[in-house]
């Protein structure tokens, strides 16, 4: 039948199917053939295709998930042709396209969603609304005649009979009705006097063709479809009591079933640096705040926002909106981004409001401009990082939605009042006196700003260990990356005096700190004041993935005490998916991810001018992973490249790579028994007269660009050779040409 991936594959597919079933959609294997899959979509409200029931196929090549399947519709429904195969971005019509993260779920909700576009395709066909309706109305009296139908949709079947016997009995009273005298009704007629139906010469009853009014037939058909849903999904029913009942009325019943899921995921797995809560009063309008990532202009900030969901979500994109001023986004404007109502064509019904929202936090670093993007100094982000809780408490929906932060700043003012008074009640005892508890009392709060007494007596150009500074307070105490570039690889602290230092120390004016001024550290100085290699991870927008792959590996901690981590990107574990690397399932098997990271450790610290004269390292795993630069300066370990270098922590130096530097020792698969070292020359080199293999793409050197299911666009080349550069990946922009990440 089929490989025993597809069978495996296919088989839990099924079975997650069954455990949480998707909103509008039913879908089994046919009953001998596990290739063969029938479906039902229901058709979506406030369409021509409402009250509709469509059957259709699904038939996997034995390569699945590898290669695509073919997509049928077997129900008349005006959109697509009966019994032919469709031409879609996920069918057999465009392997190049094919995802192999994708599954029959998100096959299915991409055709329910295709459905009601205008676009046309190969399978598509052309017909008036009024005959869609008509179509949708006979839609479910046309299944039942198909045996295949009948055997794996009894529920469906059932329906039908129950609205048939309805219809019935009202034909029946409206004539019995007719043949009593006037103004006499026979028992129990009165009860639906109200259900007259007005055409009662159906042309053939079973088929439902006539009209039967709110309370007939088609009513109990849509009773029964909610019924069903409430049936599959007791859990939104439930958490639909918390919610408003006007909220819930808003969206689809699509709509509110998944956004209700969604909020359930949230508050199950929070999500690293997000927070988000729909509105009291409206389920369709979230209310998220995101934690500025540690290492960037916008560390210690927190940003408010808000996302608003159409009624169609998930099949339409929502709007994206920043509430509080940070210097990188237009304050309640909506941003133009691949996830947001800006570009309905790239929107993925896949992605939900923890991709949105990590999308937005990864894009928040970036610079790249687009509609909603602002430029401002790095000293402006960080000014407005330190100024946006006390911004945000003031806005009531902040209190309501988020109260913890609000606990958090009041509890912050508190202290630096408590500090102030402090400060204030020494400056008023005499000389040499302190008041009660005064010399356990902490120093002045940050941020305090000029006035705050310099100590004479200390050495003027040391590293500050008070946070002093020129008699500004900035709280950066000994040496770290203070006032430097995010990514740079140079530390710095604040010295005590500025003013004094003048024993030719090179001294930088703090752009943050008006006044106060740093010099040059080493990094040994600096490791105390980093961050650990482990929140490292989880606080860095570019490895929710990997953070991720170290819970489910039960590794809450990295082994060693110092060490370099090559870690790939959110775009490397796609990637990697993507062009067939890894599996689906290898990236949810425990085992598999342990291995995955021992195999991205080096027991050492290495900076990449370390790595330059490496030649060779030795992973914790006992793997050997050669070492090569690039022409281009980038440095490959393995058959990944570093693309953000040096990233310190206490217990080592994170760098993070455009893939995976090996795979688990003595892993069967792509890259298992490759001379790595043999195949990182030829052909990898990006392209500079738009030449990737013999196709012209018209892209020139490294830029960021999107190509194949990213998120956002990130940074690629076309490669000159695909045939011999097995580090890059098929392009489904420019079929025939390939690309990597750089």
């Amino acid at each position: 039948m089929g490989s025993k991936a597809c069978v495996s594959r296919l088989q839990k597919e099924y079975k997650a199917i069954l455990k949480e079933p998707v909103p509008q959609i039913t879908a089994h294997p046919a009953p001998n053939n596990l290739l063969e899959w029938h479906y039902v979509l229901e058709g979506s409200k406030a369409t021509d295709f409402e009250g509709g029931c469509y059957h259709g196929k699904v038939i996997f090549p034995a390569q699945y998930p590898y290669k695509p399947p073919s997509i049928l519709m077997l129900t008349p429904n005006g959109r697509f042709a009966v019994n032919t195969k469709l031409c879609l971005s996920m069918s057999d019509f465009h392997p190049e396209t094919w995802n192999p993260m994708w599954s029959v779920s998100t096959i299915l909700t991409g055709l329910l969603s295709f459905m009601v576009e205008t676009q046309h395709t190969t399978g598509a066909i052309s017909t008036s609304a009024a005959e869609k309706r008509k179509l949708a109305r006979e839609s479910l009296a046309y299944n039942v005649r198909n045996p295949t139908f009948r055997k794996l949709f009894p529920e469906w079947v059932k329906e039908h009979e129950e609205a048939l016997k309805a219809a019935q009995q009202q034909q029946a009273q409206a004539q019995q009705q007719q043949q009593q005298p006037d103004g006499q009704q026979p028992d129990g007629a009165a009860a639906t006097a109200s259900l007259r139906v007005e055409n009662v010469a159906c042309v053939e009853l079973k088929q439902l063709l006539c009209k039967v009014p709110a309370g007939g037939a088609n009513a109990t058909m849509q009773q029964a479809a909610r019924a069903r849903t409430q049936d599959k999904h007791p859990g939104a029913a439930l958490f639909a009591t918390a919610l408003p009942q006007a909220a819930a009325a808003m969206g689809s019943k699509a709509c509110v079933s998944r956004l209700q899921k969604e909020y359930k995921a949230i508050l199950k797995e929070p999500v690293p640096q997000i927070t988000a809560h729909p509105a009291p009063n409206n389920l369709l309008e979230w209310h998220y705040v995101l934690e500025g990532s540690k290492a960037t202009d916008f560390e210690g900030g927190c940003y408010h926002g808000k996302v608003i969901f159409p009624a169609q979500y998930p099949y339409k994109p929502p709007s994206i909106l920043m509430l509080t001023p940070n210097g990188r986004f237009a304050v309640n404007t909506k941003l133009c981004l691949s996830m947001s109502d800006f570009h309905p064509e790239t929107w993925n019904p896949m992605w939900s409001v923890s991709t949105i929202l990590t999308g937005l936090l990864s894009f928040m670093v970036e610079t790249q401009h687009t509609t909603g993007a602002i430029s401002t100094s790095a000293a402006e982000k960080r000014k407005l990082a330190r100024e946006s809780l006390a911004y945000n408490v003031r806005n009531p929906t902040f209190r309501k939605l988020f109260p913890e932060w609000v606990k958090e700043h009041e509890e912050a003012l508190k202290a630096a009042q408590q500090q102030q008074a402090q400060a204030q009640q020494q400056q008023q005892q005499p000389d040499g006196q302190q008041p009660d508890g005064a010399a356990a009392a902490p120093g002045p709060a940050p941020g305090a700003g000029a006035g705050a007494a310099v100590d004479s007596s200390a050495d003027p150009c040391a590293c500050t260990q008070t946070g002093l500074s020129g008699g500004q307070n900035t709280s950066r105490i000994g040496c770290g990356q203070w006032d430097v570039v995010s990514g740079s690889n140079r530390f710095t602290c604040f010295v005590n005096d500025p003013a004094r230092c003048t024993q030719g120390v090179a001294l930088g004016a703090s752009a943050e700190f008006p006044g106060a001024a740093t010099k040059e550290c080493t990094a040994e100085e600096a490791q105390p004041n980093l961050p650990s290699i482990s929140k490292l991870i989880v606080s860095t927008p570019q490895l929710v993935s990997f953070a991720n792959a170290l819970r489910q590996a039960n590794l809450s901690s990295i082994p060693g005490e110092q060490v370099t981590i090559f870690a790939p990107s959110n775009q490397a574990f796609n990637a990697a998916v993507f062009s067939g690397i890894v599996t689906r399932e290898q990236l949810q098997d425990p085992t598999f991810l342990r291995g995955l990271v021992l195999a991205s450790i080096v027991p050492q610290r290495l900076t990449t001018s370390d790595l330059a004269s490496a030649g060779s390292l030795t992973a914790a795993d006992g793997q050997q992973l050669p070492v090569k630069a690039q022409s281009g300066g980038q440095t490959i370990v393995g058959r990944a490249g570093v693309v953000l270098p040096d990233i310190q922590a206490t217990n080592g130096i994170i760098q993070i790579t455009d893939g995976f530097v090996a795979l688990p020792a003595g892993t069967t698969g792509l890259l298992a028994g490759s001379d790595l070292s043999s195949q990182l020359t030829g052909g990898c080199a990006c392209t500079t007269n738009g030449m990737s293999g013999a196709v012209q793409t018209g892209q020139v050197g490294c830029a960021p660009r999107t190509d194949s299911n990213f998120l956002l666009p990130i940074s690629l080349c076309y490669v000159q050779n695909p045939a011999t550069c097995i580090a890059s990946f098929q392009s489904t922009t420019y079929p025939g040409a390939a690309w990597k990440l750089c």
